[in-house]
C-alpha cells in the first residue's frame, strides 16, 4: 500500500484511436488484410489506448507514506529540534533526555497513524465485499496459492490434447453430425423436445437467425460483457471495449443515447465473420489454466483446466446467444419445466414444485416430513 496510485487522465490520442479503429474496419471490408490481422490489430490498438490513459504520478518528496498524518509531522519536527539542541550536551542531561521522549512520541505517532489507515482500508474492503465477493476470494486465494507441481508444458499440452482428442484422428465426429441433425429437426421439421410445442418453424421466426448483425445487437453485448475477466490471448481485456465511449459534453442533450465510439468497428468485424465464416486464430486458441482439485498434486488428471478466451470471441458468442435464446422462448423449443440458463427461472421454482408433490402425497405430518417415507416418483 506504499507509493502513489495510478492516476487516469482523457489520451490526447483518443481521436486518432478511433481513426485507426476505423480504418481496421475499412481495410477488412477493402480484404487488405484477413479477419484475424484486423482481430489482431485491434486487439493491440485498444491495449495501447489503454496504457496511454494510465501515467505513473512520479513523487518528488522520497517515498510517499499513505498513512502520513499532520500529527507525525509536527512529532517529526519536535523530535529533530530537540535532536539539535541536544547536540554537545551530555548525553545524560536533560536535553537528551527531552530528545528520547520525542523520539518516543515519533514513533508512537507513527503507529496510531499507521493503524487508523489500515484500519480505514479493512473498512473499505469489507464494504467493497458486500458488493464483489470475488474480491474476497481472490484475496484469499493470492494468500494460499502455491506453485504448481508440474512446470513442464509438455506434459500439460499433451495431457489437454488428449482429453479434447486434438490431431489424433479420434474424435468421435458423428457425435458432432449427430447434434446437428437433431438441432435442425427441431428447428425445421418440428421436432422439439419433450413438452415444447411441434410443427415446422415460420420463416419468419427464424430470419432473426441469418440477418446481419445490427449496431444495436453489439451495444447490448458490450454492455454485456463481464469486468474482471483475463483478456486471454488478446491484447485487452473486455473493459477496453465495454467502456470505449464517448464522455458526454455540457451542452449534450440528457435524453440522447450514449455514443460508442467502437461500436460500429466491431460491428463490421463481427458482421465478415457471420457472412464468411471465417473466425480468426484468436478465435479458436484459449489459453488453459490447470488448477488442482485434489489428490496426488503431481498426476496431470487431478487438475482441471479453466480455458480463458479472449474479449472478442465472448463478444460475437453473446450475439449469437441473444438469436438463439430469443427464438427458443418465442417458439416454445425449451422444455416447459427447464429453469436452468433462462431469464426468470432459477432453482426456486424448482424446490418450489417439489415441496408442493410433496405435500399433495402426503409426505408431512404436522408440517414436518415423515422420515423414512419414500418420495413420490416424478
Amino acid at each position: 500500500q506504499t507509493g502513489t496510485p495510478h492516476v487516469l487522465r482523457t489520451p490526447p490520442t483518443s481521436n486518432t484511436t478511433h481513426e485507426a479503429a476505423q480504418q481496421i474496419g475499412m481495410q477488412l471490408i477493402g480484404g487488405s488484410i484477413d479477419i484475424t490481422s484486423a482481430v489482431d490489430r485491434m486487439s493491440k490498438l485498444v491495449g495501447k489506448a489503454m496504457g496511454k490513459a494510465f501515467e505513473d504520478r512520479s513523487d518528488t518528496g522520497g517515498k510517499a507514506c499513505p498513512w502520513w498524518s499532520e500529527d507525525c509531522e509536527k512529532a517529526r519536527e519536535v523530535m529533530f529540534g530537540a535532536r539539535r539542541r541536544a547536540d554537545g550536551c551530555d548525553r545524560n542531561g536533560e536535553e537528551w533526555q527531552s530528545f528520547r521522549e520525542a523520539r518516543r512520541e515519533y514513533h508512537r505517532q507513527k503507529k496510531i497513524a499507521r493503524a487508523v489507515y489500515e484500519d480505514k482500508l479493512l473498512r473499505v474492503f469489507l464494504k467493497s465485499c458486500r458488493h464483489d465477493h470475488k474480491k474476497l476470494w481472490r484475496m484469499l486465494g493470492d494468500e494460499a496459492r502455491g506453485s504448481c507441481c508440474i512446470q513442464d508444458g509438455t506434459i500439460w499440452t499433451k495431457h489437454f490434447a488428449s482429453l479434447l482428442h486434438a490431431g489424433d484422428g479420434d474424435f468421435p465426429i458423428e457425435r458432432v453430425h449427430s447434434a446437428l441433425r437433431y438441432v435442425n429437426n427441431c428447428l425445421f421439421a418440428g421436432q422439439t423436445s419433450a413438452g415444447a410445442p411441434s410443427g415446422q418453424l415460420p420463416p419468419s421466426a427464424l430470419s432473426i437467425l441469418n440477418d446481419d448483425i445490427t449496431l444495436e445487437e453489439v451495444t447490448v453485448a458490450l454492455r454485456r460483457l463481464p469486468n474482471g475477466k483475463s483478456a486471454g490471448n488478446e491484447s485487452a481485456p473486455g473493459e477496453c471495449y465495454k467502456y470505449a465511449r464517448k464522455l458526454r459534453q455540457a451542452d449534450d442533450d440528457p435524453g440522447a443515447p450514449e455514443i460508442h465510439r467502437l461500436a460500429p468497428i466491431l460491428r463490421i468485424l463481427l458482421q465478415h465473420i457471420f457472412e464468411t465464416g471465417n473466425f480468426p486464430a484468436q478465435f479458436t486458441t484459449t489459453l488453459v489454466t490447470p488448477v488442482f482439485k485434489k489428490g496426488d498434486p503431481t498426476v496431470p488428471g487431478n487438475y482441471r483446466g479453466i480455458a480463458v478466451g479472449g474479449a472478442l470471441a465472448k463478444l460475437y458468442a453473446s450475439v449469437l446467444l441473444k438469436r438463439l435464446v430469443t427464438v427458443c422462448e418465442k417458439q416454445g423449443l425449451r422444455h416447459p419445466a427447464q429453469a436452468g440458463f433462462r431469464n426468470g427461472f432459477g432453482t426456486a421454482h424448482h424446490l418450489f414444485v417439489k415441496r408442493v408433490l410433496t405435500e399433495k402425497h402426503g409426505h408431512y405430518n404436522n408440517g414436518k416430513p415423515r422420515l423414512g417415507a419414500s418420495g413420490p416418483r416424478l
